[in-house]
């Protein structure tokens, strides 16, 4: 079964409820988002910026907690989680904007 919107790592996709339905459901994740497809009021990722919780899935199933950025390349992003375990993320890191707190780098 597919994630009706389009996430490759919701539960649901397991038989589970989905992460963007209920009433604790997430935002569904923004379509088309990709290279040069940031806002005029967005700034890019940076080290440092704090990315809160499930990020879409980007770092893995089962990492809900929030996420310090540690170092970002063209196509790769790695975190450390509040339990100081390092996650790695393939891809473009203009997706994860939408994640970051709303105080930016911290």
């Amino acid at each position: 079964m597919q994630c009706k919107f389009g996430d490759p790592t919701c539960p649901c996709q397991d038989g589970d409820m989905c992460h963007y339905e209920g009433t604790d459901g997430w935002p569904p994740p923004v379509a088309g988002r990709g290279k040069g497809q940031m806002t005029t009021t967005e700034t890019p990722l940076r080290v440092g910026d704090v990315l809160q919780g499930f990020c879409g899935g980007w770092f893995g199933r089962n990492s809900y907690e929030d996420k310090r950025v540690e170092a970002i390349g063209s196509d790769w992003v790695v975190v450390r989680d509040d339990r100081n375990y390092p996650l790695f993320s393939e891809g473009d890191p203009e997706r994860l904007i939408e994640y970051r707190g709303t105080g930016g780098t911290e």
